[in-house]
């Protein structure tokens, strides 16, 4: 099932998850190398392939879900963002100022530091210019949504991972680079959770989380749980983006920024349901063939 390269994702301090191949993606407590890329150990024994889906303990519940795309930006063996993503290219009518986003604003960093997103600092007239990318799927229903993060230190960009259909069906977490010790956990419209981290987001990578479950929302933050919302719950299939940007509103991104604001992204990791009828068929066959086989770690941890 599995089509990614072999990686290792998250720093140390936590438990990693190791992929390689058609293989497993399975827990591993493993310390690893946290300098350009880790480098992941390739079990010998031959594992299952987590068809039976992924086990994700959110705050006091279990749910399995079927399907994953894991991404590692900084593994060099891949090409551009990978298929599992894509840049946006629009503009938006906006107060004070318009913004505009362009697929050059996503782009891979140098010597393989992973993947960075900008908001432009501003020319002085027309659009700001920001950087998005989206999940190639928009089916997406519920799920647990993953991403090593280091916030800008420019004033003036709001930074993000959200899930997204309409403004009355998406899940936030939420910088403002003008105070960045703030994250902003949100149900839109109307549910935020403003919540002070502890620590400087700016100078260092670290872990955000959201799980997305049908009578509510949890958030992490290097795997502790900071808040829980139940109210404005998405219930329709969508996307996941990351983004950055600015519209100069003095009440929430402020800005624009006087230079680049870029928000740094080691990888994202997902665990989630989709509404695609035929890749849930597909995925029951191989649970109940996997089965039948005697296939060992059919439902992995995560």
């Amino acid at each position: 099932m599995m089509h990614h390269h072999e990686t290792c994702l998250g720093p140390p301090r936590f438990v990693i998850l190791c992929q390689h191949k058609h293989r497993a993606t399975i827990m591993v407590p493993k310390a690893c190398a946290y300098a350009m890329f880790c480098l992941c150990f390739l079990l010998v024994a031959v594992h299952g392939a987590c068809e039976c889906g992924f086990q994700v303990q959110s705050n006091d519940h279990v749910a399995v879900y079927t399907h994953s795309i894991i991404t590692n930006f900084t593994d060099p063996s891949m090409s551009d963002i990978g298929p599992d993503w894509v840049r946006s290219n629009y503009p938006i009518k906006d107060k004070p100022y318009s913004q505009q986003y362009v697929p050059a604003n996503v782009y891979r960093a140098i010597g393989g530091l992973g993947l960075n997103i900008r908001v432009q600092r501003y020319a002085g007239s027309g659009p700001v210019i920001g950087g998005e990318m989206q999940s190639s799927r928009t089916d997406i229903l519920y799920g647990s949504f993953r991403a090593s993060l280091q916030i800008s230190n420019v004033s003036g960009a709001c930074q993000s991972i959200f899930f997204d259909k309409t403004d009355s069906q998406e899940v936030d977490i939420e910088f403002l680079t003008a105070t960045p010790h703030t994250v902003h956990f949100t149900n839109q419209p109307h549910y935020t959770n403003a919540t002070a981290l502890g620590f400087d987001p700016t100078s260092a990578f670290h872990q955000y989380r959201f799980d997305w479950a049908p009578a509510q929302t949890t958030f992490y933050v290097d795997d502790i749980l900071r808040t829980t919302l139940a109210k404005d719950v998405p219930n329709t299939p969508g996307e996941i983006l990351l983004n950055s940007w600015s519209n100069g509103d003095p009440e929430w991104s402020g800005g624009p920024p006087a230079q680049d604001a870029v928000l740094r992204v080691e990888w994202v990791q997902m665990f989630f349901n989709t509404t695609n009828s035929s890749d849930n068929i597909s995925r029951q066959k191989a649970c109940t063939k996997a089965t039948h086989e005697g296939q060992p770690n059919l439902t992995c941890k995560v």
